[in-house]
């Protein structure tokens, strides 16, 4: 199995899904996903990026292993491929329904002799714990939040917007003054650049239009297109937002406040 995805520790609680994608698109290559592993709702400080090809892979390790994202320094390798474990041959045994299972059943009626005795410290106690277990097929109780994170509408049940493009692999020296300015010859109405609490560019952000048709001419014309930064070019990723996005309302200021 080829070993397409990488690795990459060290990464700031607050980095989403889409700022690790956008971090490793300026390196070439097609990314098949780019996932931060969580737990519940917080993350665990590392993810995972999948290219099409081993080679991507490698060199995406090369050009990003020791860079920051969010100004922290990542840890980037290839991930081994996991390698799935042939399961007993004894575990079939009793699927086929054969005779071969009747000692396991008359091996229990021990325990239920000696349970009748202890029945209300062994079973008792038991219970809670080992049917629940049991009921689930052996599988560990669900983690707290796992309930809250799937009661979320999936995003790609939400429509597409007619009037805001989503631009990714950001100069972190943008400005919502230079995303405005980078747009200003398509009919660009706003331009907002995503901001941590500290103030620091999270390396994308969204372009509103005054209609629709401005919008797909600007997709079509900044789509990949390079932007020069001090550290060399950085090719844009610009696709239509999902309409009604929260990260796309820009906080209002001082001023509107008043």
């Amino acid at each position: 199995m080829a070993a397409t995805k990488v690795f990459v520790g060290n990464l700031a609680f607050t980095t989403t899904d889409e700022e690790l994608r956008s971090a490793f698109s300026g390196v070439g290559g097609n990314i098949v996903s780019a996932n931060i592993i969580s737990r519940g709702r917080r993350s665990l400080g590392y993810g995972f990026v999948e290219f099409a090809t081993e080679a991507e892979a490698e060199a995406a390790v090369k050009a990003m292993d020791k860079k920051e994202i969010a100004g922290r320094p990542i840890n980037a390798e290839v991930a081994k491929p996991r390698v799935e474990q042939p399961k007993p041959a004894a575990a079939a045994a009793p699927a086929q329904g054969q005779t071969a299972a009747a000692p396991a059943q008359g091996d229990a009626a021990p325990r239920g002799r000696g349970a009748g005795r202890g029945r209300g410290r062994g079973r008792g106690r038991g219970r809670g714990r080992g049917r629940g277990a049991a009921a689930n097929g052996g599988a560990p109780r669900p983690r707290r939040g796992a309930a809250a994170g799937g009661a979320a509408a999936p995003a790609e049940n939400r429509p597409l917007s007619k009037t805001v493009l989503f631009v990714a692999n950001l100069p972190f020296s943008f400005t919502d003054e230079n995303l405005t300015a980078l747009f200003k010859d398509s009919g660009v109405k706003s331009a907002y650049v995503v901001k941590m609490r500290n103030g620091r560019s999270r390396g994308y952000g969204f372009v509103t239009f005054n209609d629709e048709a401005a919008q797909q001419k600007a997709l079509a014309t900044f789509n990949d297109q390079e932007v020069a930064t001090d550290n060399g070019p950085r090719k844009l990723s610009v696709k239509v937002a999902l309409d009604g996005d929260p990260r796309a309302q820009q906080p209002a200021t001082e001023t509107d406040a008043q």
